[in-house]
């Protein structure tokens, strides 16, 4: 896991049918456990959570496919001086 500028964390989905894909979550907007279980998603399901996630409450947005994905779409650049890391668009 890792951090925007902005403090959202960027992180891997490790289970389920996004296995692998890089994706970063605005810490803004994201729900805790129990308005996930409020909502009727199932906990146990990595898939659900997921698409719960990005579809109702938009907190995961899709960044790279893979983790080679990701790591090809960094790009340095020197802003006065000090050196930044950012993400090449398209983000998926």
């Amino acid at each position: 896991m890792a951090e925007s500028h902005g403090g959202d964390p960027i992180v891997e989905i490790y289970k389920g049918k996004a296995k692998g894909k890089i994706y970063f979550v605005d810490h803004e907007v994201i729900p805790d456990i129990s308005e996930l279980a409020d909502a009727g998603v199932n906990l146990e399901n990595a898939d659900d959570v997921l698409a719960y996630m990005i579809d109702r409450q938009g907190c995961f947005i899709e960044v790279a496919t893979s983790f080679s994905n990701f790591i090809g779409k960094l790009v340095a650049y020197d802003d006065d001086g000090s050196i930044n890391v950012s993400i090449c668009r398209p983000l998926a």
